[in-house]
């Protein structure tokens, strides 16, 4: 049986990658799905297939460039991260 040992370094970035991974998929779902609620109910909604046209039609009108620009501002952020190794920043 291989055992691995890992220095606390070691262990602090992986567990920094981690937690950068798992920040970056729920800020790009988030500001996907901001998007596409801002577009589904920016009138009242009169029938629940009216919302499910909205968000058909919301989801489909994402362009890339617009994915390219999240991901872009995700890689930012965890830049930003990095280099405070993993301390609490607000980013304006």
């Amino acid at each position: 049986k291989l055992v691995a040992f890992y220095t606390e370094r070691e262990r602090e970035d992986r567990a920094l990658r981690r937690k950068m991974l798992i920040a970056s998929k729920k800020r790009l779902l988030a500001v996907h799905a901001m998007f596409v609620k801002n577009i589904a109910y920016k009138t009242p909604v009169p029938s629940l297939d009216e919302l499910k046209r909205r968000i058909v039609t919301a989801i489909q009108n994402a362009t890339p460039e617009m994915l390219e620009n999240t991901w872009r501002e995700i890689e930012f952020r965890l830049d930003v991260l990095r280099a405070t190794k993993g301390s609490h920043v607000q980013i304006h």
